[in-house]
């Protein structure tokens, strides 16, 4: 998309456009490593007012636009990997 930063459904989204996308939404439960950021591990988004939650809006010049809560995840593209013990 040419951003800084990588978007998709989450299983606890409402209104995502699931019909715009081809694989299922993710879900966070099944991850090990998945963790939502709180206030003070914000990378690019920022908390507001009493959240607990860094979130993030992000519109694009054609009109489309998208807002999210920040987390990090361990992702691994193909190959092998060790899982650190």
């Amino acid at each position: 998309t040419g951003s800084s930063a990588i978007a998709f459904p989450c299983d606890e989204c409402e209104d995502c456009g699931q019909e715009s996308h081809m694989d299922d939404v993710f879900n966070t439960t099944l991850s090990e490593t998945f963790h939502e950021l709180g206030c003070s591990e914000c990378f690019k988004g920022r908390c507001e007012g009493n959240d607990e939650q860094c979130t993030m809006f992000l519109s694009y010049a054609e009109g489309s636009s998208w807002n999210a809560i920040e987390a990090s995840d361990h992702v691994y593209i193909g190959g092998f990997h060790q899982k650190n013990r």
